[in-house]
């Protein structure tokens, strides 16, 4: 499922830039029940969560995205 979950990836990155967070939350919990280690949509779910004042669940979704790609220098 990983080309479907970019799909979701790249709507809610699509959501981000309008500052339309709540929609891109949502994206991005279907494109991690697709793809629950893409570093990409956990970093991405992180900068939502934080933008939300969710900082809590920032941490927790930077986290796996630094555990599905340690070397991510975006997630550092």
């Amino acid at each position: 499922y990983p080309l479907a979950a970019e799909s979701y990836i790249y709507k809610a990155d699509f959501y981000l830039s309008l500052s339309e967070f709540d929609k891109a939350k949502a994206q991005l919990k279907v494109a991690l029940q697709l793809e629950a280690d893409d570093s990409r949509a956990n970093f991405l779910r992180a900068q939502t969560e934080l933008l939300l004042n969710e900082k809590d669940e920032a941490i927790y979704f930077l986290r796996r995205s630094l555990r599905s790609d340690p070397d991510s220098l975006k997630a550092r």
